[in-house]
């Protein structure tokens, strides 16, 4: 498994070098639904969207927030851009794709030296098994206040906050959702551009109606 996944990121490094010499690809998305740091600050703007600007955030690396999971365990860059336009939005995924890769040959390689752990392998009996549904299903929370907690999706921060108030159920429970934050740019990028570099930089925002119409 590991061979194929090296000799899939040649392949896509190829490929990759190959569209970076494209001049018809590179006239087409650069200078093209640039946005600057700033705006990207006050419409809380997360993921390679963020990066694509120069914004330095990334869950997984613990910038602008802790690291989570197995992060600490692996060895991978995250990339940032300069100019925030649709040229470098591109060449940041193009990046993590082949970083996808090299992070799924050290999981594959690492799995076997115990470096990962699961919770559930101090489930020895079913006394644990039951105590740890209970658990899961709300019997041992109690306290008041607020939670939050976020990890780094593939279009930005998703988030889940819950403030409890003292039940054994949260009060209220609210998703954070990386689209509905995108969404605010598209008015801002379709303002004085063609048709067609407005849909370039639609794209690029990485809008899912079907998850903001909620």
């Amino acid at each position: 498994m590991i061979f194929l996944v090296q000799r899939g990121a040649r392949f896509t490094s190829g490929a990759f070098l190959g569209l970076l010499s494209n001049r018809a690809l590179r006239a087409r998305l650069s200078g093209i639904g640039q946005f600057s740091p700033n705006k990207v600050h006050n419409y809380g703007i997360t993921g390679i969207i963020a990066r694509s600007c120069g914004v330095f955030i990334d869950k997984r690396l613990g910038w602008g927030g802790g690291s989570y999971g197995g992060y600490g365990y692996l060895s991978f860059r995250s990339f940032c851009g300069r100019r925030g336009d649709n040229y470098d939005r591109f060449i940041l995924r193009a990046k993590e794709v082949l970083e996808c890769l090299r992070l799924v040959s050290q999981g594959v390689s690492r799995y076997g030296e115990g470096a990962f752990h699961s919770p559930r392998s101090k489930f020895i009996s079913m006394e644990a098994l039951i105590s740890h549904f209970h658990e899961s299903m709300g019997a041992g929370w109690g306290g008041r206040g607020l939670s939050y907690g976020a990890v780094e999706g593939p279009k930005g921060e998703v988030g889940v906050l819950l403030v409890c108030s003292g039940a054994t159920q949260p009060h209220r429970v609210q998703v954070r959702s990386p689209v509905a934050h995108n969404l605010h740019l598209v008015a801002s990028g379709a303002m004085g551009v063609t048709f067609a570099d407005f849909v370039a930089t639609f794209c690029s925002l990485d809008v899912v109606l079907g998850e903001i119409d909620r």
